[in-house]
């Protein structure tokens, strides 16, 4: 975001040499015979705007550093930048229900207009998205090499692009750390589940009699999931049914449970002595409790009924990074460097809407399978559903069949 202060200088004393009126000293008047004239100094006036203090800087700007943002929280820079005012709607939140973009990582939103509507450098270059939506995960970002952070909090689209219509966040390393460092953290829930831990290595030193200078660092972060049902919220199993009418209210139930189906398998056939119970495990059928059905429906209270059980709440996370940055003094004004990164993050969740309804799935299978006993061949009968020897279930999608 800040050019580099040479450069700027040069550039406005030129303009400044081309369209400000200089101010010169006014000539003595000749001085009398046998006076000396009295010697006067030039005077020069030039003009500025470089920034030296954020108070004069132009555009809204707050500057941090890093070890003020790992006071507050530290794991993580991109969790302590969120607790800024102006960074109210960012994500932080291990959250995998949808597919199409990472939610798990840490993303950036000033005034809560959208994560790709914040422009993210690193050392002032655009830092390539995470998700299609053009969005960045800071996370992923070298934080162990950061020194600062400038938040450009005013809309710069003008000077960045469209990407930066709320403002731009950039990321200063430090380019001259010397030594290494080290963090180890970790840590569980209050339900003793949800481990999580954050392991790195940072170093740097000067090459080439102090010219040089390489630097870098390695961190691996891993978070397992939580499971809906280990919460007391996610056990009670909330459900409900009803039209939301006058004449039919939604109402609200614990342990609910959908009535056609079951985890097994729900046996469907005609002429048979086993029609509408279940698979109680693989090869074996068994009676089917439909609990306490409720308005005549589909929705029970307890029972064989199908539920959304094994759901995660938050979702488990695995991301690495690695950084790696060497520069070069060619002379006072001039400096060359690479530098390369690489990343990656993983999301996964078992995801299911909670809400029952009356939607199932629907699998078939041979009533003359050969792991079934001849006693339940018998029992399921010769007409099956549309075809005589194919009987058919119907269970949760995933359930556990033969």
């Amino acid at each position: 975001m800040l050019r580099d202060s040479k450069s700027t200088v040069s550039v406005i004393a030129l303009l400044t040499s081309l369209f400000s009126a200089p101010v010169c000293a006014q000539q003595v008047a000749a001085a009398a015979p046998g006076n000396t004239p009295e010697s006067v100094e030039s005077i020069v006036v030039t003009g500025s705007r470089v920034i030296t203090d954020v108070a004069n800087s132009p555009t809204p700007l707050t500057v941090v550093s890093a070890e003020q943002l790992l006071a507050t929280t530290p794991s993580n820079i991109g969790d302590a930048l969120q607790k800024l005012p102006v960074f109210q709607g960012s994500s932080s939140q291990r959250n995998g229900s949808n597919a199409g973009v990472n939610g798990a990582g840490d993303f950036l939103n000033l005034r809560n207009f959208g994560q790709q509507r914040t422009l993210t450098l690193l050392d002032g270059m655009r830092y390539p998205p995470s998700n299609a939506n053009g969005s960045v995960d800071v996370s992923t970002l070298p934080q162990m090499l950061l020194s600062r952070v400038d938040v450009v909090t005013g809309g710069a689209s003008a000077v960045y692009g469209s990407d930066a219509i709320t403002g731009v966040v950039n990321f200063i390393l430090d380019k001259n750390f010397n030594g290494v460092k080290y963090e180890a953290n970790g840590g569980l829930s209050d339900y003793g589940d949800g481990a999580s831990y954050k392991v790195g290595i940072a170093a740097g030193t000067g090459l080439f009699g102090g010219r040089g200078h390489i630097e870098g660092s390695v961190q691996y972060y891993h978070a397992d999931p939580v499971y809906k049902k280990a919460r007391p919220g996610g056990a009670a199993n909330y459900s409900s049914y009803g039209l939301g009418t006058a004449a039919s209210p939604f109402v609200n139930i614990q342990q609910g449970r959908l009535n056609t189906e079951s985890f097994g398998g729900k046996i469907a056939c005609t002429a048979c002595t086993v029609n509408g119970q279940q698979f109680i495990r693989d090869n074996v059928i068994g009676p089917f409790d439909p609990g306490a059905i409720q308005n005549n429906g589909s929705v029970s209270i307890g029972g064989d009924g199908v539920y959304v059980h094994n759901t995660e709440a938050i979702a488990s996370q695995k991301q690495a990074e690695a950084f790696v940055r060497m520069s070069y003094n060619v002379d006072s004004d001039t400096t060359v460097w690479v530098q390369g990164s690489a990343t990656q993050a993983s999301v996964f969740n078992w995801f299911f809407p909670s809400q029952i309804d009356n939607g199932r799935q629907t699998e078939y299978y041979f009533k003359d399978n050969p792991f079934l006993s001849v006693a339940d061949q018998t029992a399921l009968g010769n007409s099956c559903f549309a075809f005589p020897t194919i009987c058919h279930v119907t269970s949760q999608q995933g359930g556990t069949n033969i």
